[in-house]
């Protein structure tokens, strides 16, 4: 009982004894202690999406939906968090005065609200010179690459599906997106 009640006091059962004996037991070294772990963010090793790039990006500077055109042209690309992206974009449009804020206040009691309260804590990872408008519609323009190359896909296997039917005109299109089906790896 001695030894389990001194290694739950955490000493040898000799110091214990002496203790409850009323002497004072011999002086314990201090036992070193553990080297401290420095507890480090996980950084994505990938860059984040177009789509979350460009919202983080709005979140950063509202101001840059002003220089988007029409967001919906994105109506029809289907990536995670383009519906998103498309109504920041129509909102911020419409009301160009709008902080970053009110947009996080706009979708506050939302799902979408918890995500982009977390993109707006995180820092872009673009140095402070960089240029944001420009970063910005890079960004758009890979998305609308993405957009067009969904398009082609689309058409190519719709015309595929129904390739004993096809006319003389469709079949040369099919054609010719089978070709540029070889320049895929250029895109996103």
């Amino acid at each position: 009982m001695v030894e389990t009640l001194a290694q739950r006091a955490g000493m040898d059962s000799a110091g214990l004894l002496a203790l409850l004996d009323g002497r004072a037991p011999a002086p314990r070294q201090p036992e070193p202690a553990a080297p401290r772990r420095v507890r480090r963010t996980a950084r994505p090793t990938s860059r984040p999406s177009p789509v979350r790039h460009a919202v983080s990006l709005l979140l950063q500077r509202p101001d840059l939906a002003q220089v988007a055109g029409d967001p919906q042209r994105f109506e029809e690309l289907k990536v995670p968090g383009v519906t998103l992206l498309r109504q920041m974009l129509e909102l911020l449009q419409a009301r160009p005065h709008l902080s970053t804020a009110v947009v996080l206040e706009h979708w506050r009691d939302s799902e979408e609200g918890r995500h982009l309260f977390n993109l707006a804590r995180h820092a872009l990872g673009l140095d402070e010179e960089a240029d944001l408008e420009a970063e910005f519609r890079d960004t758009l323009e890979l998305l609308d690459r993405r957009c067009e190359q969904q398009r082609r896909d689309a058409r190519q296997r719709e015309l595929q599906s129904r390739f004993a039917t096809l006319s003389q005109a469709e079949r040369q299109e099919l054609r010719e997106l089978l070709s540029a089906g070889g320049a895929k790896g250029e895109g996103p």
